[in-house]
């Protein structure tokens, strides 16, 4: 990978340890348990530090790359949820999060830098620990959301990755990687469904919800 498209690809990590410490700060006042709150107090700080481990890195490099418009929009997106804060933990911690760190991997294959791989290694281990503190909070609250509520939530949720995951393919992957707008299509149908296969192990979607989110 050229140096410039690997600032490019590492200066999106950043934006997003800045939006999703963010994002713990303004959502820590609407979760209504204590510990999910002190929870997410931590994981600002560790956000916060995890961008400036990223900054660090890309003086390296030659410095901070442009904010993508995408990577922009996909977080702008999952902040402006009106309805239960439940949702925004769910496309943070389960969702974007969960891409983070499949991409971290697949930079580092891109990238073949030593220091580069310790430092995804040292942010993927809070990462893993980000996202199992959501599911076992989600696998507790969402149950006790109306169903009708809960299947907006899926929706939405759906079209944020949906969004999110075109962006990244189209400016994040190595040229050549994807040919053809059907090919585009078949790889992002077949991602989502590990993605939903994801959440229903997790115990995040049940039998009844699946089948009814599947019809809609």
């Amino acid at each position: 990978m050229p140096r410039k498209r690997a600032a490019t690809a590492i200066s999106q990590f950043y934006f997003g340890e800045v939006a999703t410490a963010d994002m713990c700060k303004r959502i820590g006042a609407h979760v209504s348990v204590g510990s999910a709150r002190d929870f997410l107090e931590t994981q600002s700080l560790d956000e916060e530090r995890h961008a400036k481990i990223y900054l660090r890195y890309l003086r390296k490099l030659g410095g901070l790359g442009p904010l993508s418009s995408a990577v922009e929009h996909s977080y702008a997106t999952a902040l402006s949820w009106k309805g239960a804060p439940e949702a925004i933990i769910l496309a943070f911690h389960v969702i974007l999060e969960g891409e983070a760190l499949r991409l971290q991997q697949d930079v580092d294959m891109w990238l073949p830098c030593p220091l580069f791989r310790e430092v995804s290694t040292v942010i993927a281990r809070d990462e893993a620990r980000h996202i199992a503190f959501g599911k076992i909070y989600l696998r507790e609250i969402l149950p006790t959301l109306p169903l009708r509520e809960r299947l907006d939530i899926y929706v939405w949720l759906k079209h944020l990755w949906y969004e999110s995951a075109l962006s990244v393919a189209s400016r994040m992957a190595p040229p050549g990687m994807f040919i053809g707008r059907r090919r585009l299509s078949v790889w992002l149908a077949r991602k989502w469904r590990e993605r939903l296969g994801d959440l229903t192990s997790a115990g995040l979607i049940g039998d009844e919800e699946l089948h009814r989110f599947e019809t809609i």
